[in-house]
């Protein structure tokens, strides 16, 4: 099992993932697009959320299926700002294998 990865101006525009040792099927692949923000967990993001280090906020993503594969095929990102430009909230929009969103707060410590 391996991933390939595409970055370009600092953001992971797809990420592919692969079954099998001798010979490799594509399990499943993610494309990204971005909005123009500073994403701020990109510091402090785990490495294998390849994503999450991305110079800028994801807003949408779409998983293909590589045949194996039965995840969401369409996350659609909503995001709101804090007056600095930092995310406030992003609320992920699931579809087609099912529907639900997940939201998620963020908030941020002023440091002297």
């Amino acid at each position: 099992s391996f991933r390939i990865l595409k970055w370009a101006d600092g953001n992971l525009l797809w990420e592919e993932h692969y079954q099998g040792d001798e010979a490799p099927r594509l399990y499943v692949r993610y494309d990204m697009t971005y909005d123009n923000k500073l994403n701020p967990l990109r510091l402090s993001a785990d490495p294998s959320d390849a994503y999450r280090r991305s110079k800028n906020n994801v807003d949408h993503l779409i998983s293909v299926d590589g045949g194996w594969y039965h995840g969401p095929a369409l996350i659609d990102y909503n995001l709101a700002y804090t007056e600095y430009n930092l995310l406030k909230t992003s609320q992920a929009n699931y579809f087609n294998y099912f529907e639900n969103s997940i939201q998620l707060d963020y908030e941020y410590e002023e440091v002297p």
